[in-house]
C-alpha cells in the first residue's frame, strides 16, 4: 500500500511562464513544494510530473535529487500523466500537490492523508466540496482504482488537463467524500502563485518566518 505524491510542473503558463523556477528568497519555487513536502510523515514517494519536452525541469530535478516521471502523455492530458506515473510506482493511494504552492503545509497533508485512509474514502480533500482553506494550501488525495475510472472515462480536454474535476463530480453522486475544513473560513486568502505580483507575499513570509512553519504562523502574516 503506497502513498504516492505527484507534483505536476511546467515551464509554459500562460499568465507566469517559468514560473516554478521564480527565485524564493535563494530557493527556486519548485524546490520549496518539494521540501515542505517532504516533511509530510504519510506520503511514501514524491514525483515531480513533467511533460516530454520540460528538459529544463528535467535537469533540475537531476540536480537536485528530485524523482521525475514524464511518461508518453501529451501535453494537457496531466489525467494520463498521473495515471501512468501512479502505475509505475505501484501507488494505491495518489496525493496531488501542485507546483504553484510554496507555502503548503505539510501537517494538512497528514491530516488528509489520515482522514482519507480512516474513513475509506475514494477521494479527499480541503478545497472540495467547499474550500475553507486560503488558496495555495490544496491538497488532494485518491485511491488508484477512481484514478484509473477517471482516466478511461474522462473525455473533455478540461477534464484530462485539470486531473480532479471528473472525480469530484462522480463522487458527488457515488460519495466517498473525505473533506477537511478550516473553522475559520479563510478561502478569501490568496497564497497561490498565479502572476509575480503573487511572489510579493511568499517572499516576504519566507524572509520573515524560519522553517518549519505553517499555516498559523502563516496567518500571523495577514492583515
Amino acid at each position: 500500500m503506497t502513498t504516492l505524491c505527484i507534483i505536476p510542473a511546467h515551464m509554459d503558463s500562460k499568465r507566469f511562464p517559468g514560473k516554478v523556477l521564480a527565485d524564493i528568497e535563494g530557493k527556486t519555487m519548485l524546490e520549496r513544494v518539494v521540501k515542505r513536502t517532504r516533511r509530510a510523515k504519510m506520503i511514501d514517494h514524491i514525483v515531480v510530473g513533467l511533460d516530454l519536452d520540460d528538459l529544463a525541469l528535467t535537469h533540475w530535478c537531476d540536480k537536485h535529487k528530485v524523482e521525475w516521471f514524464h511518461g508518453t502523455h501529451k501535453k494537457k492530458d496531466l489525467l494520463t500523466l498521473f495515471y501512468s506515473c501512479a502505475k509505475t510506482y505501484n501507488a494505491s493511494t495518489i496525493v496531488r500537490i501542485t507546483s504553484d504552492c510554496p507555502l503548503i503545509d505539510p501537517s494538512i497533508i497528514d491530516v488528509a492523508c489520515s482522514l482519507h485512509k480512516q474513513a475509506g474514502a475514494y477521494y479527499t480533500s480541503n478545497i472540495f466540496p467547499e474550500r475553507t482553506f486560503p488558496d495555495g494550501l490544496d491538497v488532494e488525495v485518491f485511491s488508484f482504482s477512481l484514478l484509473s475510472q477517471a482516466h478511461a472515462e474522462a473525455l473533455t480536454p478540461y477534464d484530462r488537463e485539470h486531473v480532479t474535476p471528473w472525480i469530484q463530480e462522480y463522487c458527488k453522486s457515488a460519495g466517498g467524500i473525505g473533506e477537511i475544513t478550516y473553522p475559520l473560513n479563510s478561502a478569501h486568502l490568496r497564497w497561490t502563485v498565479d502572476y509575480p505580483e503573487d511572489l510579493d507575499f511568499v517572499r516576504r513570509v519566507y524572509r520573515e518566518l524560519k522553517e518549519p512553519f505553517g499555516m498559523k504562523e502563516i496567518l500571523s502574516l495577514t492583515p
